[in-house]
C-alpha cells in the first residue's frame, strides 16, 4: 500500500510542476519510464514522508506527548499529499494532522501547539525556497516583473497565513471573532487554538528543527521530479529543476487562495 501512495505522489509532484493538460499524457509518459528511475523517484518520495511525520515527532516530543514515529508516518503520507493536490500554504495538510493527531489520543490543545509549530516552519522552509530560486533566476537575469510580482503577492499571503492564524490565537476569546466562530460553527476549534501552548514557537530550537526538515521535503521533492525526468529520458540540470519546481509550486499556492 505504502508504494501505491508515494508513486501517486511522485505523480502528483509531477503535475504540480508541468501541469499536464490530460491524465492519458501523463500515463503514456509513465508507461514509457525506465523502472530504475522511476524506483528511485519512489524512494525518493518516500523521504518526504518520513520527514514530514519527524516535523511532528519533534514537534510533540518537545510539548512532552511523543509519538512512535511508524505512528506518524501514515500522518506524513496524509501531510505532504494533501499540500501536493490542495496547495494551500500548507494549511490543509496541517489540519488534517491535527484531526489525526486527536484520534491517537493527543489532547486538543497539544495538536493545536504542534500545528502552529508546523505551520510556521512551514512556510519559513517555502519563504527560503521561492527566495532562493527567486534570487537564482535573478542571477541568470531571468526575472520578469510578472514573476517579481508573483513573488512579492506570494511572500505576503505565506507571512499573512501564519500571523492571522497568531492573531487569532491570541484575540480569539475576545467577543467579535467568538460571535464569528460561532456563526462559522468552529467555537470548538478556535477554543482549542487559543488553549494551545505557545513555549514551542519561543524557542528557536524547534522551528529550526522542524524548518530544517520541511525543507527537506522541498528538496526532495524537487529530486524526485529530477529522478522522473531521467526516468523519461530527460535530464536537465538539478538546478533548473529546483527552481522551477519551487515557482511552480507557488504560482499553484496563488492560484488555490
Amino acid at each position: 500500500m505504502f508504494w501505491v501512495v508515494g508513486f501517486v505522489g511522485v505523480l502528483a509532484v509531477i503535475l504540480v510542476a508541468m501541469h499536464f493538460g490530460s491524465l492519458e499524457k501523463m500515463v503514456a509518459l509513465v508507461r514509457s519510464a525506465r523502472p530504475v528511475w522511476l524506483l528511485a523517484a519512489l524512494l525518493v518520495q518516500a523521504g518526504t514522508y518520513i520527514s514530514a511525520a519527524f516535523v511532528w515527532r519533534q514537534a510533540l516530543h518537545r510539548a512532552g506527548q511523543p509519538l512512535p514515529l511508524r505512528t506518524l508516518v501514515p500522518l506524513g503520507v496524509a501531510k505532504v499529499f494533501t499540500d501536493q493536490v490542495l496547495p494551500s500554504g500548507g494549511i490543509s495538510g496541517t489540519m488534517l494532522v491535527v484531526r489525526g493527531l486527536i484520534r491517537r489520543h493527543i489532547p486538543p490543545e497539544i495538536a493545536m501547539a504542534a500545528m502552529l509549530v508546523g505551520l510556521v516552519s512551514y512556510d519559513i522552509a517555502y519563504l527560503i525556497v521561492v527566495l532562493a530560486s527567486a534570487a537564482t533566476l535573478w542571477l541568470q537575469h531571468r526575472m520578469n516583473l510578472p514573476l517579481l510580482i508573483g513573488v512579492t503577492i506570494f511572500v505576503l499571503v505565506t507571512v499573512a497565513v501564519p500571523a492571522s492564524v497568531l492573531g487569532l490565537k491570541r484575540w480569539g476569546k475576545r467577543r467579535p471573532i467568538a460571535w464569528v466562530s460561532k456563526c462559522l460553527g468552529v467555537t470548538a476549534l478556535l477554543r482549542e487554538l487559543t488553549a494551545a501552548p505557545t513555549h514551542l514557537l519561543r524557542s528557536p530550537s524547534p522551528l529550526l528543527q522542524t524548518a530544517a526538515l520541511q525543507l527537506c521535503i522541498f528538496v526532495l521533492d524537487a529530486f524526485t521530479l529530477w529522478l522522473a525526468f531521467n526516468a523519461i529520458g530527460e535530464v536537465p540540470p538539478l538546478w533548473t529543476v529546483f527552481v522551477s519546481f519551487a515557482i511552480a509550486s507557488m504560482a499553484a499556492t496563488e492560484g488555490c487562495g
